[in-house]
């Protein structure tokens, strides 16, 4: 159907009461819209302030500096960083983007058949741990990877939230890290590997339920040529698929991002 025929046809006269309301419709859906999106300029307001907070106590700096360096573009403040004491992984995942609208994704699709607060996490290559963070103020238990600088600034931050978690530095056994988890969660993390198979295979092997993935194993060569993605997790990602979609359902979310769900349950 075309769309002009879903729109309703008004009686000819009665046509200006119908423009006049109309009209009047398309303001206020407008306010709306404006309350709507200042409620969300507010909200973002108020996390960067929640995650300057945790950054200035973790490393013991000011707004000041803090509000400097989000003003330096990313290309600059490397250096920046480091004159401060600053991990810069650690700033540039905590202000130039979060992984909640992935979070609310995952939430979404379980919240109907799980219960989070029985719920096992892994959040592999956590950096910041917004994965933790949001599933563990669920109630989840974390067990959160990243290498040293980066899984001690999620403990500190997670452990300000009194979550239940389990800490532990990278490079890890991917046999031990899966086993008694329920769910894995592997943000922007696969494609840095040298050997993504085996992560997964551990978790099949370990019968984790779910498995969330940011984008690998799927991708462009632009994707996969990109600096710091493995050249051993490009050729290893039409295996890594295959693993997938043998033991899990697939279920699409946006564009790469998938939420396999083991096909036992």
């Amino acid at each position: 159907m075309k769309e002009q025929d879903t729109l309703t046809t008004p009686k000819m006269n009665n046509c200006n009461l119908y423009e006049f309301n109309n009209l009047l419709d398309i303001y206020k859906l407008k306010l709306k819209q404006n309350k709507i999106t200042n409620a969300i300029s507010k909200a973002k307001s108020q996390d960067t302030l929640y995650r300057k907070y945790i950054l200035s106590e973790y490393y013991n700096t000011s707004f000041e500096v803090i509000d400097k360096l989000i003003k330096t573009s990313p290309e600059n403040r490397r250096s920046l960083c480091e004159n401060e004491g600053i991990n810069g992984y650690v700033f540039r995942t905590l202000f130039d983007y979060n992984s909640y609208p992935d979070c609310y994704l995952i939430y979404n699709l379980l919240s109907s058949i799980v219960d989070f607060s029985n719920l096992k996490i892994l959040d592999f290559g956590c950096l910041v741990s917004d994965y933790g963070f949001f599933f563990g103020n669920l109630g989840a238990s974390i067990t959160f990877c990243d290498f040293k600088e980066e899984a001690d600034f999620a403990d500190f931050r997670l452990g300000k939230a009194n979550i239940n978690r389990n800490k532990i530095y990278a490079p890890a056994n991917y046999q031990e890290i899966t086993k008694g988890q329920d769910l894995a969660i592997f943000g922007e993390v696969l494609e840095h590997l040298r050997d993504p198979f085996n992560m997964l295979q551990c978790g099949v092997e370990n019968k984790i339920k779910y498995i969330y993935t940011s984008c690998y194993p799927y991708g462009n060569e632009a994707y996969f040529n990109y600096p710091g993605h493995t050249k051993e997790a490009k050729a290893q990602s039409k295996q890594c698929i295959d693993l997938l979609k043998s033991n899990f359902e697939e279920i699409s979310l946006v564009k790469y991002k998938r939420l396999w769900v083991a096909k036992y349950l």
